[in-house]
């Protein structure tokens, strides 16, 4: 879909640069863009219930120090109910509305984000 609003959980800072770094370099035209950044399940709910309305999340799968990536996708589900959520990892897991693999290239990325349908 065109013009996600894009919320990204990941405890790993250099991942949450990437993705923006791909989005100012790919996605400009398709009009992603990132409106919020979490490193933690609790970082997620404090933007959630302080009224961010992302579209779309991008969640970690393992957050190191802060638990998995299905707890924070149940934290944006009942806060945030119409966020289509993707577990963003280079496992596959099943929770989430899709998955996306983190080794993809960043055209593959904006292309795989553009062509979600919601």
């Amino acid at each position: 879909m065109k013009g996600e609003r894009i919320l990204i959980a990941d405890d790993q800072s250099v991942v949450i640069e990437g993705v923006k770094s791909t989005l100012a370099a790919f996605g400009q035209e398709a009009g992603h863009k990132i409106v919020g950044e979490a490193h933690s399940k609790e970082e997620v709910e404090e933007l959630l219930k302080g009224g961010l309305k992302p579209t779309l999340a991008l969640v970690d799968g393992k957050f190191i120090k802060f638990g998995d990536g299905e707890e924070v996708a149940k934290v944006v589900r009942a806060l945030s109910p119409e966020t289509y959520i993707v577990s963003f990892s280079s496992d596959p897991y099943k929770w989430g509305d899709t998955h996306c693999n983190k080794l993809i290239s960043g055209r593959d990325l904006v292309n795989f984000l553009t062509s979600i349908q919601h």
